[in-house]
């Protein structure tokens, strides 16, 4: 049987953090129990999580006895909040900020320092906070404007979300390796599409459900080019006789 570890890095308050209470308040108390083992699981893995697939989520929710609908909903919670990375795998945010911490208190004491994953990972956030580019601006603008359009009295993304929507739409560009073109076609695609525009409310969402997507479009447009030619066919023969 496994030690238990009877620690982890976590927010000093935890009880006073804005974004726990409006995750318990919209989704429960025992979505508190994910959070932490979702820290937990970072910090046991160099802060990589395991991918938001339908077995991961199972597997959690059954861990935190909450519902896999409920496990799936927190996640997407903490992607808009940017406590998961979009990465692959993902990773948890403030990873990074809780260990840089704990190797400056090694440091003071003269303790054991490991700087690598610190020193590689300063240089991940100083990326990170640079300015996207201005073709994933505008594929973040059109995301929160068709949302708006589509959803009347929907909460309108902060700032701070649209640099994030931003940031994503640029990973989907550089490392999913996606024309922009082809990211806005798409996009538009699912925010006119009557069942994806009221699920697609984030681009974290419409990047993880990318290839479903361009699989459901490529599909309905055979679909719409065979009945256009079958009434081809048919208007021809009319013609003929």
């Amino acid at each position: 049987m496994p030690r238990i570890i009877r620690y982890f890095p976590l927010s000093h308050d935890v009880n006073a953090d804005p974004v726990i209470w409006e995750m318990t308040g919209r989704f429960g108390d025992r979505t508190l129990r994910l959070y932490l083992e979702l820290e937990s699981i970072s910090d046991r893995n160099g802060g990589k999580l395991p991918d938001a697939s339908e077995a991961c989520l199972r597997s959690l929710a059954s861990k935190c006895q909450i519902t896999r609908t409920t496990a799936a909903r927190v996640w997407e919670f903490l992607v808009d909040k940017a406590l998961i990375s979009c990465d692959v795998p993902p990773r948890w945010g403030k990873y990074r900020d809780f260990h840089h911490t704990r190797k400056n208190k090694k440091t003071q004491t003269g303790k054991n320092d490991v700087p690598s994953e610190p020193d590689r990972t300063n240089q991940d956030r100083t990326n990170q906070k640079k300015i996207p580019p201005s073709e994933a601006l505008e594929i973040a603008q059109l995301l929160a404007s068709s949302i708006a359009s589509n959803i009347p009295g929907a909460t309108r993304a902060t700032e701070g979300q649209m640099q994030a929507w931003a940031r994503t739409a640029d990973l989907m560009n550089r490392r999913d390796g996606h024309g922009w073109d082809e990211i806005r076609e798409l996009l538009v695609w699912s925010q006119a599409h009557e069942f994806w525009r009221t699920n697609i409310l984030s681009i974290d969402k419409f990047r993880h459900h990318w290839t479903r997507l361009a699989a459901q479009r490529a599909a309905e447009q055979a679909k719409q080019n065979g009945q256009a030619n079958d009434i081809g066919a048919a208007m021809a023969e009319v013609l003929d006789s």
